[in-house]
């Protein structure tokens, strides 16, 4: 099994043909005509505007995987305004619609950092829109300005009809209109620029356009107005802030051109003001939905990544810690409350952590539904980390209030403080990540620190985890064979099918470790229908060519005990191979089985009924007993823990070794067989035999190994 190289498709995208990828494109460009025609008026009709987002679309997936995500999406928001899909909603909605649908599509999976590179993409969208949006307007003002100056240098011929128009022009454009002598006094404004700057036609006539600007855009904005009078250039246009009545900065923009007089001559400046508070909003909100998580406010994921590589490059590694926390149990909240408690919850957690840390150089982020994080630049007046931690379950603790019910929330915290010098973001956040899971082993309201010795060895475990399915795949893992003896006599009752990894670098894993790995994964469950499979083949092969009527043993791990398809797939299983259900004795976790509201004891009960032979694995207390009594089980295995602490030199001097002997005795009270595993010694056999086990298998009867190994031992 070969995981895609970066940059090649996922197997998702490369099953995806050329016709399921036109059909996504088309959805795509419908979702976003619909809204795009919803709020504004586009002069196309609507084929021909679905086919021009398509291409739209594409030039934003080239954008993505680009080397500058911003440059090329660029020309998409220029063509955008072009189409005249133009508006507050529009561009609300075009944002919306792209990135949902670009971090959806399955050939862009690959793309490092994909999150980044699309936000990137589409502020460069956002940003050539809103110039290209400034750029018509710009062009509009100057047509209204070229018009200005038309009616004013036909005045002759036509006075009255141009004065009119002139007049109508100036008091109904939705823009701010001044006119200026050649020294920036203000002669004349319209309503519209009164409304905006909260001035009166009396106030401005005291002022200089120039006045109007910040003291530091002053001479920037002179200069302007000199060029233009000097021909510099033939009209202004640029982006200025300018100052209200009461002292508020105004984002807008400027566009300037001359008025002239019947011989061409410059008499005065006509300055048209766009309003540009709106568009500077909506960017500004554009950027907070980006980077903030909607429900708490807090910075989200891709922003807390962001100022964390920040941080890094800035400071030492060695005055940074990093917690990332997880809420106990927020499913039974969310589940037995509803969502919009959980949510109300995720409020208050939010705000509470935020009070611990006002104090310090620190942020507060929501890394993922009922997961934050928390950056903090360590200073020598900070806490301790043990005493931070205990701060925030404290404060976690106190009663948060749901429906009017009051809830206590707790949380399990992963911290890594003052992480190695060189550690990037990426790296610092998976070991946080991965301190956090290892916490959580141990229960809820826990904390624990980053450990690189720890970390190496989980890592190892998830790698051995991570490359056992393609291992299965190149046939690394084998089946092997152990027999089960009588302790009485040694002679052969059954023989156990057991896992095997050949692996190329750390030889042979065994089976106890391969099930586990399996186990964390999910593979444990088609691993052990083939185990099922080849052993069972086997054993008909021994039973045709030396008449072995042995039954055959498996051990089920958890995940396999309560597999809803658990009964359907052996009895398929014995179906296939011919082999009688009389010859199989599938063993499950004593502490499954006693698990309330488990299927694993229904199970159980119905693979008893077609013949199978069923035991309970793990026997250590009394408590166990229960499932022999209750269930059809027919036989069961001291837990292994058990075997390893009365190895020990004087283990078999406490009060487990002397009670031992009763708890098997219960167990044959209601007829059930007891064995035990791992035997490497004599004297091991014979305590056990004496405390009233029947069989064992272990090193000292025989290793496990390939089916030639058993054959010989079969008479």
């Amino acid at each position: 099994m070969t995981l895609p190289l970066p940059g090649e498709p996922t197997p998702a995208a490369a099953s995806r043909t050329a016709s399921d990828r036109a059909r996504e494109r088309s959805r795509i460009a419908r979702k976003w005509a619909y809204l795009a025609t919803r709020t504004t008026y586009v002069p196309l009709p609507q084929n021909e505007l679905e086919r021009e987002l398509a291409a739209l679309f594409d030039v934003m997936v080239v954008a993505v995987t680009g080397d500058r995500p911003g440059d090329i999406a660029a020309a998409v928001g220029t063509r955008l305004v072009e189409l005249h899909c133009v508006g507050h909603d529009c561009l609300r909605n075009t944002v919306e619609v792209l990135g949902k649908s670009l971090l959806a599509q399955p050939e862009l999976q690959l793309v490092v950092r994909l999150g980044d590179r699309v936000v990137s993409a589409l502020a460069g969208l956002t940003a050539s829109y809103l110039e290209a949006t400034q750029q018509s307007v710009l062009d509009q003002q100057h047509a209204i300005s070229a018009a200005l100056n038309r009616a004013a240098q036909g005045v002759q011929r036509n006075l009255r009809v141009s004065e009119a128009r002139f007049e109508q022009v100036f008091a109904t454009s939705a823009g701010g209109i001044a006119i200026t002598d050649l020294d920036g006094r203000f002669v004349r404004t319209n309503e519209a620029l009164c409304e905006t700057l909260h001035r009166t036609d009396e106030a401005f006539a005291e002022l200089t356009i120039f006045d109007l600007a910040p003291a530091s855009d002053g001479p920037a904005l002179r200069d302007a107005y000199r060029g233009l009078l000097a021909g510099d250039t033939t009209k202004v246009s640029r982006r200025q802030q300018l100052v209200r009545r009461d002292g508020e900065l105004v984002p807008t923009s400027l566009a300037v051109s001359l008025l002239r007089d019947a011989d061409g001559a410059p008499t005065h400046f006509v300055t048209i003001v766009q309003d540009d508070s709106e568009v500077t909003l909506l960017l500004g909100q554009l950027n907070q939905q980006a980077l903030h998580d909607a429900l708490t406010g807090l910075p989200n994921r891709q922003f807390f990544t962001s100022q964390l590589e920040t941080v890094l490059h800035q400071a030492t590694p060695e005055t940074t810690t990093l917690y990332h926390l997880d809420l106990d149990a927020f499913a039974l909240i969310t589940n037995g409350l509803g969502r919009a408690a959980g949510d109300r919850l995720l409020k208050q957690v939010a705000d509470r952590l935020t009070s611990v840390f006002v104090e310090k150089k620190a942020m507060v982020a929501r890394v993922g539904g009922d997961e934050f994080a928390v950056l903090v630049q360590d200073s020598a007046s900070t806490q301790e980390v043990e005493d931070t931690a205990t701060r925030i379950n404290e404060e976690l603790s106190e009663p948060l209030f749901a429906n009017g019910k009051g809830v206590a929330a707790s949380a399990s915290i992963g911290i890594v403080h003052h992480p190695p010098a060189g550690i990037d973001a990426g790296e610092l956040l998976r070991a946080a990540d991965s301190t956090l899971r290892r916490t959580q082993r141990s229960g809820h309201r826990q904390w624990s620190l980053f450990h690189p010795e720890q970390d190496r060895a989980e890592r190892a475990r998830f790698d051995l985890a991570a490359t056992m399915p393609g291992a299965w795949e190149i046939g690394e893992i084998h089946v092997v064979y152990q027999p089960i003896v009588r302790l009485d006599d040694r002679r052969l009752a059954g023989i156990e099918a057991l896992l095997r990894w050949e692996h190329p670098e750390f030889g042979a894993i065994e089976h106890d470790r391969c099930v586990e790995l399996a186990e964390s994964t999910g593979l444990i469950l088609p691993l052990g229908q083939w185990l099922l499979r080849s052993a069972a083949e086997q054993l008909l092969w021994w039973h045709e060519q030396h008449g072995c009527a042995l039954p055959l043993r498996l051990g089920l791990t958890p995940n396999q005990s309560c597999d809803p398809d658990l009964v359907r797939w052996v009895l398929d299983a014995l179906s296939d191979t011919g082999m009688r259900a009389q010859q199989l004795e599938l063993a499950m976790p004593a502490q499954t089985l006693l698990t309330e509201d488990s299927e694993a004891a229904e199970s159980l009960k119905a693979l008893a009924d077609t013949g199978i032979l069923v035991a309970a694995d793990g026997l250590g207390s009394a408590g166990d007993l229960a499932c022999l009594e209750d269930l059809p089980i027919r036989s069961t295995r001291i837990a292994g823990w058990l075997v390893k602490r009365l190895a020990q030199p004087n283990g078999r001097n406490g009060p487990l070794a002397r009670a031992l002997p009763d708890l098997v005795s219960l167990a044959h009270e209601v007829d059930v067989t007891v064995d035990v595993a791992d035997i490497r010694a004599v004297w091991q056999a014979d305590w056990w035999r004496q405390a009233g086990v029947d069989n064992a298998r272990g090193p000292l009867f025989a290793d496990a190994g390939a089916a030639d190994c058993i054959t010989p031992m079969l008479g």
